[in-house]
């Protein structure tokens, strides 16, 4: 399952890890669309061909 909560945190605190600035303007929304990114790839590791 994922989830999308956790995925933000990491990738803010990835984000942060570089010396980044998460709550600057072109970075406020990056956490969210890097997760939207990572759920699309990822949605068909929800299935199986049983």
């Amino acid at each position: 399952m994922f989830n999308e909560k956790k995925c933000e945190k990491a990738i803010k605190l990835l984000l942060e890890s570089f010396g980044e600035d998460v709550n600057r303007a072109g970075l406020i929304e990056t956490p969210r669309r890097v997760m939207g990114y990572w759920k699309e790839l990822l949605e068909g590791t929800q299935y199986t061909n049983l």
